[in-house]
């Protein structure tokens, strides 16, 4: 169970993130899902995606949940931080 505290903190932090920030978080709060995989939802270029997905990791909002493999290489799966 997240006490109140860790509610209210991520309820401050979500809304101090840009648009591109919520869009994403937004998705991953739905499913966990690789950088290809948020292109295809939200129509940004992965360009747009990488760094935003880093933005949110910075802010211990985003892990890594587990590697895929896509074509023979490694690709993280994105989802949100449950604690």
């Amino acid at each position: 169970m997240i006490d109140e505290n860790s509610l209210f903190a991520y309820s401050t932090i979500k809304d101090s993130l840009s648009a591109r920030q919520k869009l994403i978080l937004d998705c991953l709060e739905t499913s966990p899902m690789s950088a290809k995989e948020l292109v295809k939802k939200t129509g940004l270029a992965i360009n747009q995606i990488t760094p935003r997905v880093k933005e949110l990791r910075e802010k211990n909002m985003v892990v890594s949940y587990w590697t895929n493999y896509d074509n023979g290489r490694p690709v993280n799966v994105w989802g949100v931080r449950k604690n």
